[in-house]
Protein backbone atom coordinates (compact mmCIF):
# COMPACT_ATOMS: atom_id res chain seq x y z
CA UNK A 1 0.00 0.00 0.00
CA UNK A 2 1.19 3.42 -1.11
CA UNK A 3 0.78 6.47 1.19
CA UNK A 4 -0.30 9.77 -0.54
CA UNK A 5 1.98 12.57 1.38
CA UNK A 6 2.92 15.94 1.59
CA UNK A 7 6.07 17.14 2.01
CA UNK A 8 6.06 16.71 6.30
CA UNK A 9 4.42 13.80 6.37
CA UNK A 10 7.36 11.92 6.38
CA UNK A 11 8.40 13.02 9.56
CA UNK A 12 5.13 11.76 11.40
CA UNK A 13 5.17 8.36 13.23
CA UNK A 14 4.77 5.01 11.73
CA UNK A 15 3.55 1.91 12.67
CA UNK A 16 4.91 -1.40 11.55
CA UNK A 17 3.27 -4.60 12.47
CA UNK A 18 5.16 -7.86 13.16
CA UNK A 19 6.38 -9.49 10.13
CA UNK A 20 5.68 -6.48 8.23
CA UNK A 21 8.00 -4.04 6.37
CA UNK A 22 7.95 0.02 4.98
CA UNK A 23 10.16 1.70 2.20
CA UNK A 24 10.61 5.05 2.89
CA UNK A 25 11.97 7.65 0.31
CA UNK A 26 12.65 10.85 0.69
CA UNK A 27 14.46 12.27 -2.43
CA UNK A 28 17.64 9.95 -3.81
CA UNK A 29 17.36 8.01 -0.68
CA UNK A 30 15.06 4.80 0.07
CA UNK A 31 15.06 2.92 3.43
CA UNK A 32 13.84 -0.45 3.66
CA UNK A 33 13.15 -1.12 7.31
CA UNK A 34 11.33 -4.41 8.11
CA UNK A 35 10.16 -5.87 11.94
CA UNK A 36 10.79 -8.89 13.37
CA UNK A 37 9.37 -9.92 17.15
CA UNK A 38 12.15 -7.83 18.88
CA UNK A 39 14.75 -7.38 15.69
CA UNK A 40 14.02 -5.00 13.22
CA UNK A 41 16.13 -4.78 9.49
CA UNK A 42 17.19 -1.39 7.74
CA UNK A 43 18.74 -1.03 4.53
CA UNK A 44 19.20 1.53 2.60
CA UNK A 45 19.58 2.38 -1.38
CA UNK A 46 20.59 5.86 -3.31
CA UNK A 47 18.69 6.55 -6.70
CA UNK A 48 20.61 7.18 -10.23
CA UNK A 49 19.25 10.47 -10.67
CA UNK A 50 18.38 13.16 -9.09
CA UNK A 51 15.15 13.27 -7.63
CA UNK A 52 12.13 15.08 -5.58
CA UNK A 53 10.17 11.75 -5.11
CA UNK A 54 8.11 11.51 -1.68
CA UNK A 55 7.13 7.95 -0.62
CA UNK A 56 5.48 5.73 1.93
CA UNK A 57 4.95 1.94 1.12
CA UNK A 58 3.83 -0.95 3.37
CA UNK A 59 4.45 -4.44 2.73
CA UNK A 60 6.55 -3.22 -1.14
CA UNK A 61 8.80 -5.91 -2.51
CA UNK A 62 12.08 -5.02 -1.66
CA UNK A 63 15.20 -5.41 -4.49
CA UNK A 64 17.48 -8.09 -4.39
CA UNK A 65 20.87 -7.42 -2.97
CA UNK A 66 20.78 -5.50 0.33
CA UNK A 67 22.66 -5.17 2.89
CA UNK A 68 20.79 -4.99 6.14
CA UNK A 69 21.67 -4.06 9.39
CA UNK A 70 19.79 -5.79 12.52
CA UNK A 71 18.96 -3.87 15.44
CA UNK A 72 18.00 -5.47 18.93
CA UNK A 73 15.20 -4.30 20.79
CA UNK A 74 14.62 -4.62 24.22
CA UNK A 75 10.98 -4.26 23.45
CA UNK A 76 8.20 -5.49 21.34
CA UNK A 77 7.30 -2.15 19.78
CA UNK A 78 5.50 -1.26 16.30
CA UNK A 79 6.86 2.36 16.15
CA UNK A 80 8.84 3.80 14.03
CA UNK A 81 10.28 7.40 12.96
CA UNK A 82 12.40 9.11 10.55
CA UNK A 83 14.13 12.01 12.08
CA UNK A 84 15.91 15.03 9.92
CA UNK A 85 19.47 15.92 11.05
CA UNK A 86 22.10 18.57 9.73
CA UNK A 87 25.46 16.75 8.45
CA UNK A 88 27.75 17.02 11.81
CA UNK A 89 30.65 18.68 9.57
CA UNK A 90 30.67 22.32 8.56
CA UNK A 91 29.59 22.52 5.00
CA UNK A 92 31.45 24.83 2.08
CA UNK A 93 29.20 26.82 -0.33
CA UNK A 94 29.83 29.36 -2.87
CA UNK A 95 27.98 32.07 -4.19
CA UNK A 96 26.59 31.64 -7.53
CA UNK A 97 29.23 34.54 -8.28
CA UNK A 98 32.85 35.31 -6.64
CA UNK A 99 31.10 38.07 -4.34
CA UNK A 100 32.66 41.64 -3.51
CA UNK A 101 31.19 42.90 -0.59
CA UNK A 102 32.05 46.43 0.00
CA UNK A 103 32.69 48.12 3.47
CA UNK A 104 30.04 47.90 6.14
CA UNK A 105 27.85 46.23 3.39
CA UNK A 106 24.95 43.59 4.40
CA UNK A 107 23.83 41.13 2.05
CA UNK A 108 21.89 38.01 2.79
CA UNK A 109 22.06 34.37 1.19
CA UNK A 110 19.82 31.15 1.59
CA UNK A 111 21.12 27.80 1.48
CA UNK A 112 20.37 24.84 0.49
CA UNK A 113 21.21 22.11 2.55
CA UNK A 114 20.58 18.24 2.58
CA UNK A 115 19.51 16.74 5.46
CA UNK A 116 20.96 13.16 6.77
CA UNK A 117 17.86 11.33 7.94
CA UNK A 118 18.20 8.90 11.35
CA UNK A 119 15.53 6.38 11.93
CA UNK A 120 14.67 5.97 15.28
CA UNK A 121 12.65 2.56 16.68
CA UNK A 122 10.52 1.99 19.55
CA UNK A 123 9.78 4.88 22.67
CA UNK A 124 10.38 5.47 25.53
CA UNK A 125 13.40 4.65 27.87
CA UNK A 126 14.48 1.85 25.24
CA UNK A 127 14.32 3.73 21.88
CA UNK A 128 16.85 3.16 19.71
CA UNK A 129 18.73 5.48 17.64
CA UNK A 130 20.11 4.02 14.62
CA UNK A 131 22.69 5.66 12.35
CA UNK A 132 22.32 8.77 10.59
CA UNK A 133 22.10 8.46 6.31
CA UNK A 134 22.57 11.25 3.99
CA UNK A 135 19.64 11.76 1.67
CA UNK A 136 22.94 11.99 -1.06
CA UNK A 137 26.44 10.71 -0.69
CA UNK A 138 28.29 13.85 0.35
CA UNK A 139 31.75 15.13 -1.33
CA UNK A 140 34.45 16.00 0.96
CA UNK A 141 36.25 18.90 1.24
CA UNK A 142 38.74 20.89 2.74
CA UNK A 143 38.82 24.23 4.54
CA UNK A 144 41.61 26.40 5.90
CA UNK A 145 45.39 25.76 5.18
CA UNK A 146 47.52 23.03 3.91
CA UNK A 147 48.57 22.07 7.28
CA UNK A 148 45.89 23.84 9.50
CA UNK A 149 41.99 23.76 8.49
CA UNK A 150 38.89 21.50 8.41
CA UNK A 151 37.39 18.57 6.85
CA UNK A 152 33.91 19.36 5.30
CA UNK A 153 31.23 18.51 2.86
CA UNK A 154 30.74 20.50 0.31
CA UNK A 155 27.58 21.66 -1.14
CA UNK A 156 26.58 21.01 -4.65
CA UNK A 157 24.53 23.75 -4.73
CA UNK A 158 25.13 27.57 -4.82
CA UNK A 159 24.23 30.38 -2.48
CA UNK A 160 20.92 32.62 -3.59
CA UNK A 161 20.21 36.11 -3.13
CA UNK A 162 16.16 34.55 -3.83
CA UNK A 163 14.09 32.43 -2.22
CA UNK A 164 12.31 31.22 -5.15
CA UNK A 165 15.65 30.33 -6.86
CA UNK A 166 15.24 27.07 -5.03
CA UNK A 167 12.28 24.54 -5.40
CA UNK A 168 10.61 23.02 -2.84
CA UNK A 169 12.38 19.56 -2.08
CA UNK A 170 11.35 17.20 1.02
CA UNK A 171 15.49 16.22 2.02
CA UNK A 172 16.53 19.97 2.02
CA UNK A 173 16.25 22.49 4.75
CA UNK A 174 17.08 26.46 3.66
CA UNK A 175 19.36 27.95 5.84
CA UNK A 176 19.41 32.24 5.81
CA UNK A 177 23.01 33.48 6.00
CA UNK A 178 23.70 37.24 6.23
CA UNK A 179 26.96 38.53 6.25
CA UNK A 180 28.27 41.88 6.93
CA UNK A 181 31.51 43.11 6.03
CA UNK A 182 32.63 45.34 9.48
CA UNK A 183 36.26 45.87 8.08
CA UNK A 184 37.59 48.95 6.03
CA UNK A 185 38.53 47.17 2.95
CA UNK A 186 36.00 45.07 1.04
CA UNK A 187 35.29 41.66 0.78
CA UNK A 188 36.34 39.15 -1.60
CA UNK A 189 34.85 35.91 -1.42
CA UNK A 190 34.91 33.03 -3.24
CA UNK A 191 33.60 30.09 -0.56
CA UNK A 192 32.14 30.55 2.92
CA UNK A 193 32.36 27.69 5.67
CA UNK A 194 28.98 26.81 7.70
CA UNK A 195 28.89 24.93 10.86
CA UNK A 196 25.61 23.14 10.31
CA UNK A 197 25.71 21.23 13.76
CA UNK A 198 24.37 24.44 15.47
CA UNK A 199 21.60 24.35 13.12
CA UNK A 200 18.06 23.81 14.11
CA UNK A 201 15.46 22.13 11.53
CA UNK A 202 11.97 23.90 11.50
CA UNK A 203 8.92 23.00 9.48
CA UNK A 204 7.39 26.37 7.55
CA UNK A 205 4.08 26.37 5.55
CA UNK A 206 5.87 24.95 2.42
CA UNK A 207 9.31 23.89 3.05
CA UNK A 208 12.02 22.88 6.01
CA UNK A 209 14.18 25.72 7.37
CA UNK A 210 17.11 26.00 9.98
CA UNK A 211 17.74 29.34 11.76
CA UNK A 212 19.32 32.37 10.63
CA UNK A 213 23.34 32.45 11.05
CA UNK A 214 25.11 35.88 11.36
CA UNK A 215 28.63 36.61 9.85
CA UNK A 216 30.43 39.53 10.88
CA UNK A 217 33.80 40.01 9.00
CA UNK A 218 36.45 42.52 10.00
CA UNK A 219 39.60 41.84 7.41
CA UNK A 220 41.45 39.19 6.23
CA UNK A 221 43.83 38.11 8.92
CA UNK A 222 40.90 38.41 11.79
CA UNK A 223 38.33 35.81 12.65
CA UNK A 224 34.45 36.34 12.24
CA UNK A 225 31.93 36.68 14.75
CA UNK A 226 29.25 34.20 14.22
CA UNK A 227 26.33 33.89 16.39
CA UNK A 228 23.14 31.50 15.07
CA UNK A 229 19.87 32.56 16.02
CA UNK A 230 17.82 31.18 18.45
CA UNK A 231 14.41 31.30 16.79
CA UNK A 232 13.33 30.24 13.38
CA UNK A 233 13.38 32.86 10.91
CA UNK A 234 10.83 35.01 9.97
CA UNK A 235 10.44 33.35 6.40
CA UNK A 236 9.30 30.37 8.02
CA UNK A 237 6.26 31.36 9.02
CA UNK A 238 4.35 29.73 11.55
CA UNK A 239 7.04 27.74 12.22
CA UNK A 240 7.23 23.62 14.21
CA UNK A 241 10.72 22.49 15.63
CA UNK A 242 11.07 19.13 14.31
CA UNK A 243 15.00 18.61 15.13
CA UNK A 244 17.33 20.71 18.10
CA UNK A 245 20.74 21.50 17.00
CA UNK A 246 23.27 18.47 17.04
CA UNK A 247 24.97 21.06 19.62
CA UNK A 248 24.14 24.34 21.38
CA UNK A 249 26.05 27.08 19.81
CA UNK A 250 27.75 29.44 21.78
CA UNK A 251 26.15 33.00 22.20
CA UNK A 252 28.81 34.74 20.05
CA UNK A 253 31.98 33.70 19.43
CA UNK A 254 34.90 33.53 16.44
CA UNK A 255 35.58 31.48 13.34
CA UNK A 256 37.54 31.20 10.23
CA UNK A 257 34.56 31.22 8.20
CA UNK A 258 35.40 32.91 4.07
CA UNK A 259 37.69 31.61 1.36
CA UNK A 260 39.04 34.82 0.00
CA UNK A 261 40.19 35.67 -3.57
CA UNK A 262 43.80 35.36 -4.46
Amino acid sequence: MTTSLSIFDLWSPLEVEQDSSVLWQCGNLTLYVRRLEYDWLIASSYADEDTDEMRIEYDAEFPEGLEFQRYALNQDTSHLRFIPNMPRRPLLFRPNHPLVLPSQAKILFYVSIPLWITPVLGQGADTVVTNEIPVKPPSDSWFGEHTEGQLCFALRTFARRRLDAFSVSPHRAICPVLIHNQSSLSLDCVQVCLRAKYLNIYQGIQRLWTNQVSVHYHGTHLLSNVSYATKPPTQARTPMLLTAAIEHPPHNFLLKTFGLSE
